[in-house]
């Protein structure tokens, strides 16, 4: 206790700078202690772009690089992969304004409500300063400033908060669900307790620092690879059912169309919404890489890169264990296209054909959990009308332990 002490060089109460919607006095300490600054990431803020500016200048940097043209052997892919995606980042290094750092980091925030920070705490000051002379109309206007903050704040979060709803879609509306269930806090990044875990020999491990927790929650979520392959040896494929075709431009458009605009990009920095304000200028690039990986056989390695995020599953009793954590992986937007194409060729052919069951519904355009539960409903009540008893297993496959 006696060093805690030692390191006070002030402590003295601020009333002048007490905030609204509260009547506590704020109590500033300085303490003589060497704290190592986080590093903080710098992003680029998309939303802010002039988009105008940023074609342009994308069109200048794509005239330093080969022209769009079938690609006939892996050298070429290799180097087209690479020429495009340093463009496209130089493009974004040159016009994409970074993120600022903002005091206030809520949504809802406004440089109205900074405005108005900005007047009341001139006039706390001079309340303070005529803070003997209790009838001085100081006071009065303060008191003012002090309530009108605290009603714009409130209105604030209210106006936000109905905008969002008001905006929902089919996929944010868990997102929503989320926030009112989830407890409230301080609006800070959610830390990760020390994690414990069994290890090879039966003893329990502890992950204190963040390598450690990394490599505990990497064990975790990507376990090793059997050691026996779950295909039968000798397996005898069944005949293409079609052959491929190449991609169109048009498809390629289709792709980048349906894309968010502003998910968080992978380990290049792109996003999204630059393949959809560029697609004229990019997709002919990228209808020649895509269709390169299928004729050559190949891949790009950095499009295998990813950014894993870690959440909190929601509602678990422990988080001390790495399965209460569930990884995200944010991929480089370029692969993601071509996975989304790869995804609507491929469904396109199973709905053509007729190579799923009826009872299948995820990943199916058309059908959704609704329709898994009205056939759910549908057969109980049949039963029930045939005088029989209807019985239900669930099986969590993703969570079963196997040995």
């Amino acid at each position: 206790m006696s060093h805690s002490t030692d390191a006070i060089r002030l402590c003295d109460t601020k009333p002048r700078r007490r905030p609204p919607c509260t009547d506590h006095v704020p109590i500033l300490t300085t303490l003589n202690l060497e704290v190592p600054r986080a590093n903080l990431t710098v992003t680029r803020n998309f939303r802010e772009t002039d988009w105008e500016e940023f074609r342009a200048t994308l069109g200048t940097l794509l005239y330093g690089i080969p022209p769009p043209m079938p690609i006939i052997n892996e050298e070429q892919f290799q180097m087209a992969a690479a020429d495009l995606t340093k463009t496209i980042k130089l493009a974004i290094e040159e016009k994409v304004p970074l993120s600022k750092q903002c005091p206030h980091a809520k949504r809802w925030w406004s440089k109205e409500l900074t405005l108005l920070v900005e007047e009341k705490n001139k006039l706390s000051d001079l309340s303070y300063k005529m803070r003997g002379l209790h009838d001085h109309p100081v006071h009065a206007e303060h008191k003012k400033a002090r309530n009108r903050i605290k009603e714009e704040i409130r209105n604030a979060k209210k106006n936000h908060w109905m905008v969002f709803l008001e905006g929902l879609t089919q996929d944010s509306i868990y997102t929503a669900n989320k926030y009112i269930t989830n407890p409230y806090g301080d609006g800070g990044r959610t830390s990760i307790p020390v994690l414990r875990a069994l290890d090879p020999q039966g003893n329990i491990a502890e992950a204190v620092t963040n390598d450690e927790k990394s490599r505990m929650l990497a064990r975790a979520f990507f376990p090793p690879l059997p050691t026996v392959s779950s295909v039968p040896h000798g397996f005898n494929y069944p005949s293409a059912i079609e052959s491929f075709s190449p991609f169109t431009e048009e498809e390629v458009h289709k792709a980048i169309a349906s894309t968010a605009s502003f998910k968080a990009p992978g380990p290049d920095g792109i996003c999204n919404i630059v393949f959809k304000r560029c697609s004229e200028q990019l997709t002919p690039y990228l209808t020649h890489l895509f269709n390169a990986v299928f004729a050559l056989n190949t891949y790009y390695d950095p499009w295998k890169e990813f950014t894993t995020v870690v959440l909190r599953k929601p509602g678990k009793p422990d988080y001390t264990i790495p399965k209460a954590y569930r990884p995200i992986a944010l991929l480089n937007t370029t692969c993601k296209l071509l996975t989304a194409l790869v995804a609507d060729r491929t469904s396109s052919i199973l709905e053509r054909h007729n190579l799923l069951p009826n009872t299948h519904f995820g990943g199916r355009p058309g059908r959704s959990t609704t329709d898994s539960l009205h056939l759910l409903e549908l057969t109980v009540k049949n039963a029930w009308r045939n005088g029989k008893v209807a019985s239900i297993l669930f099986l969590d496959i993703e969570g079963a332990q196997v040995p």
